[in-house]
C-alpha cells in the first residue's frame, strides 16, 4: 500500500519533469499543410467522394515514413482497394487498376516496390472491421505496446456488439479510440466520418463557411482534439480543406486542392 501511495505520488512530479524537458509539449505531423496532433483524436469530414479516405491513407503513409505501428480498420475498402491506391500514389502511377498491374511488371519499379511492400508488412495493420471483435480488439490494454496509431475508415458503417442504438454505437467507437490516445504523449487516433446530408442543398452544394456536422452523433465532433473537413465542388471537381477545430493550436489556412491521377493532392489558386 505504501509502495502504490509513493507511486502515485511520482505520477505529478514525472509529468513535471517531462514538461520541463520539453517532451510534454503537442506534437504535430503535417500533412498537405494540415498538423494533424500526435496524442490525440483527429476527425476528418467531408463531403460524399471529397478525398476522406484518400486524406486517412496520406496520413498513414507519413506515419509510416516515421516509422510508426497503425492499426488500419476500415468498413469502407479491401487490403486489395487500399494496396492499388497505395501503389498509384508511391509509384506516380496516372491511370486505372490495369495499369498500375502494368507498371508492377517493370524492372524499374522492383526496388521501389520492394521497399515499399517491407514497410508496410512492418508498420501496418489492416482489419476489416466486420471479421474482427472491435470491443475486445480495442479494450485490449496491450494494445498501446502494439501501435501508434488507430485509423478508422470510417465510422458510421462500424459495427459495436454492446450497443443499443446507432448513437451509443457511434459514442462508444468514439470513446474506445479516444481513450487509446490518453495512454501515451504519441498515441493517435484518426476517424473518418460521413456528415449529415441535411446541411447540403439538392445540388449537393453547401457554403464554404459552414462547419460540418458528423453523421449520427455529436460525441464524434465533441470527443476530437483536431477537425479537418472536406468539401468537393460537384462543379469543379475541386476540394476545399479546412481546419474546424484545433485544440491549443492556431486554426490551420483553409486550401484549395485538386485531386490527381495518381491520388496527390495539388494546390489550387483561391
Amino acid at each position: 500500500m505504501e509502495n502504490l501511495y509513493l507511486l502515485m505520488r511520482n505520477q505529478f512530479k514525472k509529468a513535471i519533469e517531462k514538461i520541463k524537458s520539453g517532451e510534454q509539449t503537442i506534437h504535430l505531423m503535417p500533412v498537405y499543410g494540415f498538423n494533424f496532433q500526435l496524442g490525440r483524436l483527429n476527425l476528418l469530414l467531408g463531403s460524399p467522394g471529397a478525398g476522406k479516405s484518400l486524406m486517412t491513407m496520406h496520413v498513414m503513409l507519413k506515419a509510416v515514413k516515421e516509422h510508426k505501428k497503425i492499426l488500419l480498420l476500415s468498413s469502407e475498402m479491401s487490403i486489395y482497394q487500399y494496396t492499388i491506391r497505395i501503389l498509384k500514389h508511391e509509384l506516380g502511377i496516372k491511370g486505372d487498376d490495369a495499369l498500375v498491374i502494368k507498371q508492377l511488371a517493370s524492372p524499374l519499379c522492383q526496388d521501389i516496390l520492394d521497399k515499399l511492400q517491407n514497410q508496410l508488412d512492418e508498420y501496418v495493420d489492416y482489419r476489416n472491421v466486420f471479421k474482427e471483435n472491435l470491443e475486445e480488439l480495442l479494450s485490449d490494454t496491450d494494445l498501446p505496446n502494439k501501435f501508434d496509431l488507430i485509423c478508422l475508415d470510417y465510422i458510421q458503417n462500424t459495427p459495436w456488439k454492446s450497443s443499443t442504438d446507432e448513437y451509443s454505437r457511434l459514442t462508444m467507437i468514439c470513446g474506445a479510440i479516444k481513450a487509446f490516445t490518453l495512454t501515451g504523449l504519441d498515441k493517435t487516433g484518426v476517424i473518418c466520418s460521413q456528415v449529415s446530408k441535411s446541411q447540403f442543398n439538392e445540388k449537393g452544394k453547401i457554403n464554404s463557411d459552414t462547419i460540418l456536422q458528423p453523421k449520427g452523433s455529436n460525441a464524434i465532433l465533441e470527443s476530437s482534439d483536431y477537425v479537418v473537413q472536406l468539401l468537393r465542388d460537384p462543379e469543379t471537381g475541386f476540394v476545399l480543406v479546412s481546419n474546424t477545430k484545433n485544440k491549443d493550436c492556431k486554426v490551420d489556412a483553409s486550401k484549395l486542392y485538386k485531386i490527381n491521377q495518381d491520388l496527390r493532392f495539388s494546390e489550387v489558386a483561391q
